[in-house]
């Protein structure tokens, strides 16, 4: 079925590389990373996969939706639908078991522990627990999945135009040649500039393809694979300027080639401040922190972490008082999903 001008994106092949064709030159899901790591700061190389998240609104977190562990009326009645058409009630319970067994056999879990898993799978497909009711773990598990996706896809809607326009901006300047390849294989063209006209170069960076026939209605079957020269791309992306990146987070604006900008330390310094009051964080040593700053690029790295560590730790003894764990305990991990948008808003939930 065609897309109408108001359908969704396909951004799938960004998320399966198996997917990716062979080639000598660089299909454009390839030069999309690379063009994002020159271009955006910061710049974690999932952002064309999240332009895949639907569109939803932002939810309560679990300590709002449960009061004493009793679900509050109002809050449920308005966003419990939510929670449920993004995690089911038993898809939350399926990827329990398959994340912890042990808790189901424990008990642990609004099911017997010799359920069938086979069940539970049939009630999940067809719909038939939309009526269960919602844990307060289940409630904040998806609370934080929502939340945490809305704000990958803002990050992935500024980053992926942006990355789509330079890309159609260098191949329309005749510094970057660009190819089509037809389907299932055969001999590269070489695209003109002018097929580079384009209102929403979005659009072909979401596919990576057009159409050869009608190459600029956004509707047609397409027909081809498109590819960059790659040893065209790398010096154009080499020239890029610190006045030329794109910031996903506002703070970094005014950065140097490298990421490092005035008021870095104390940008850093208010970070670890505003997260070592967090109960989270409490079992964290130096070394943690500083695997997590990494992610926040390299401006926070170095010199930079040195002196924001000596700040806050001023400002809060206690981070350097933490001792080696007791045995058989581990400090809370860096999440599973980590990445700067993450550990920036982790305090605000």
């Amino acid at each position: 079925m065609p897309k109408t001008e108001e359908s969704p994106l396909d951004w799938s092949i960004h998320r399966d590389r198996s997917r990716w064709p062979v080639s000598t030159k660089t299909f454009l899901a390839e030069a999309t990373l690379i063009t994002g790591n020159a271009l955006c700061v910061p710049w974690d190389g999932s952002e064309p996969a999240w332009m895949s998240h639907p569109k939803r609104s932002p939810v309560p977190f679990a300590h709002e939706a449960f009061i004493g562990g009793a679900p509050v009326a109002a809050v449920h009645a308005e966003f419990a639908p939510e929670i449920r058409t993004a995690m089911s009630p038993a898809e939350y319970l399926l990827r329990l078991i398959n994340v912890d067994p042990a808790a189901w056999h424990e008990g642990e879990l609004p099911y017997p522990a010799d359920a069938s898993l086979a069940a539970l799978e049939l009630r999940a497909r067809n719909k038939e627990d939309q009526d269960d009711p919602i844990t307060p773990a289940h409630w904040g598990d998806v609370a934080c999945q929502i939340n945490s996706e809305i704000a990958e896809l803002d990050v992935a809607e500024r980053a992926l135009r942006a990355i789509a326009e330079l890309i159609a901006n260098l191949a329309l300047s005749t510094r970057l040649r660009t190819y089509a390849r037809p389907f299932g294989g055969g001999a590269m063209i070489e695209l003109e500039p002018s097929l580079w006209e384009l209102d929403d170069p979005l659009t072909r960076a979401a596919t990576c393809t057009l159409s050869l026939n009608d190459p600029f209605n956004r509707n047609a079957a397409p027909t081809h694979l498109i590819f960059v020269e790659r040893s065209d791309l790398e010096p154009a992306l080499a020239s890029l300027t610190p006045a030329d990146k794109v910031y996903l987070i506002k703070e970094l604006e005014g950065g140097d080639r490298q990421g490092r900008y005035a008021g870095a330390v104390e940008e850093l310094t208010e970070w670890i401040c505003d997260r070592a009051k967090d109960p989270y964080f409490k079992d964290w040593r130096r070394a943690h922190w500083e695997e997590a700053a990494c992610l926040l690029g390299s401006w926070a790295t170095g010199s930079v972490f040195d002196d924001a560590w000596t700040a806050a730790t001023g400002t809060h003894p206690h981070l350097v008082k933490i001792g080696r764990p007791r045995k058989d305990e581990e400090p809370s991990p860096i999440p599973d999903r980590s990445n700067v948008y993450e550990f920036r808003s982790k305090t605000s939930q």
